[in-house]
């Protein structure tokens, strides 16, 4: 008979005879850092979430306190989940990248049918420890109620169920194929809490546990995903300066462009560059504000969808359903952020666009202005030119000049039977064609020294 496989104890030294990848346990032990046990019967399920935004430190070192108190052992700072069983309930804590969760679970010991005067009543459970929550010092984020029971045959009417979750609007479905209801006030009560209720007809113990985490993980990321509205709300002001501005610019771009490339005008293309340059900033500031925010809350939306989706929901006569009643409800805030975020990106190129548009008239009067440089540099050079070669003509002159002078001086002290005169006269050619020769080599010395450096 083939021996069972037996599972590795929780916590034992696995032996592997391969060179294993550091990454890989803690990779694939993520799948189940947050395993949710089975609910029998029926009770409540109360989840408090803290904002942590990345730095759980101090609200861990609260709840290992609370822990202690409680006679339970403390959260290490490498645990994201423990569960950890008191006298009469269980206690479930939960660590995330931006928020952290502590969880109460109670179990009835009779089975409750329906929904009694208690529910949702902190002093009908004195052995909950409520007072010792309400100690910690951070702020609660939020905080839901969910009541777990088993179904009445007569199903409860909008009205009954309106007062017993103090909603404005209750929504209700069925769930898991129609074996069971659940109802949700998306409001938050006289308590603070967010109060839901779970009725149960068919639905076994273990399943019901992964329908409750469902269904908080749903409370849980309905509200985180609106984090980013109070974003929109403050940069909205400072999206629309820029959008005027940016306006306006557009217009004084185009005028410049109809106009001549004038110095004064080249002052004015800079400025106007200059002031592309900040609003790109500008919008580069609030997209460094507000980006992680938004992709984490289109995250969030994503699972909360997931986590509606999984409920395998399907209509309740007398209830609005509680997807639609979400979709109708936040849509307007989604749309929102959704908008703010595309209206960032197309600003950020508008505002590109533009900057290349004032960049290339730039080099556009930046090139009409070096051709009429080069077009006076030639016209200066011709002349320049012009006056060396009149002024050769002279030096050559003037040279053959002094030349054919001491020439004259060397005949009147020697005698070749000629007069000085004659002399002076036959060595006109003579000395000219030596001057000549004389500075057509200098020139061309200067050139190919010219060539060389």
């Amino acid at each position: 008979m083939a021996k069972a496989r037996q599972e590795p104890s929780q916590g034992a030294d696995v032996k592997f005879h391969h060179n294993e990848h550091p990454l890989r346990r803690m990779l694939n032990d993520e799948l189940h850092a947050r395993k949710f046990n089975d609910f029998p019967g029926s009770g409540r399920f109360i989840r408090y979430v803290y904002f942590t935004q990345g730095d759980d430190k101090h609200l861990l070192g609260d709840i290992n306190k609370l822990l202690q108190k409680l006679s339970l052992r403390k959260m290490a700072d490498d645990e994201k989940f423990i569960r950890l069983e008191a006298d009469n309930f269980a206690v479930r804590v939960e660590r995330h990248t931006e928020f952290m969760s502590l969880s109460l679970i109670d179990v009835d010991d009779k089975i409750q049918k329906g929904l009694s005067a208690k529910s949702f009543d902190e002093a009908s459970y004195p052995h909950l420890p409520f007072q010792l929550i309400k100690t910690l010092s951070h702020p609660v984020f939020h905080a839901m109620w969910l009541e777990i029971s088993i179904a009445q045959k007569k199903k409860p009417t909008a009205q009954v169920m309106d007062q017993a979750l103090q909603g404005r609007s209750v929504a209700g479905v069925n769930i898991s194929s129609g074996g069971g209801q659940l109802y949700a006030s998306f409001d938050i009560d006289d308590a603070g809490y967010s109060r839901m209720a779970l009725m149960n007809e068919e639905i076994a113990d273990n399943r019901m546990g992964r329908v409750i985490q469902r269904v908080i993980e749903m409370e849980t990321y309905r509200l985180m995903s609106l984090l980013s509205l109070p974003k929109v709300k403050h940069h909205s002001p400072a999206l629309d300066k820029i959008e005027t501005e940016l306006r306006a610019l557009t217009g004084a771009l185009a005028v410049a462009q109809r106009q001549e490339g004038a110095p004064e005008q080249m002052q004015d293309a800079d400025a106007l560059l200059t002031k592309l340059t900040n609003l790109a900033s500008d919008i580069e500031h609030i997209y460094s504000e507000t980006s992680y925010r938004f992709s984490a809350s289109f995250a969030y939306q994503d699972i909360t969808d997931a986590r509606i989706a999984s409920l395998k929901a399907s209509r309740l006569d007398g209830f609005q359903s509680i997807g639609g009643f979400l979709a109708k409800r936040m849509m307007p805030a989604i749309q929102s952020m959704t908008a703010f975020s595309r209206r960032m990106d197309h600003l950020s190129q508008r505002i590109s666009h533009v900057a290349q548009l004032q960049r290339s008239q730039t080099e556009l009067s930046l090139q009409k202005q070096n051709r009429d440089l080069l077009t006076s540099m030639n016209k200066r050079t011709y002349a320049q030119l012009r006056l060396q070669q009149t002024v050769e003509g002279l030096s050559l002159a003037a040279l053959t000049y002094y030349g054919v002078g001491l020439v004259g001086y060397v005949a009147e002290a020697t005698s070749f039977g000629l007069s000085s005169t004659a002399i002076k006269a036959l060595s006109v050619p003579i000395v000219a064609a030596s001057v000549y020769i004389v500075i057509r080599r200098a020139k061309r010395a200067l050139a190919s020294a010219k060539d060389q450096d």
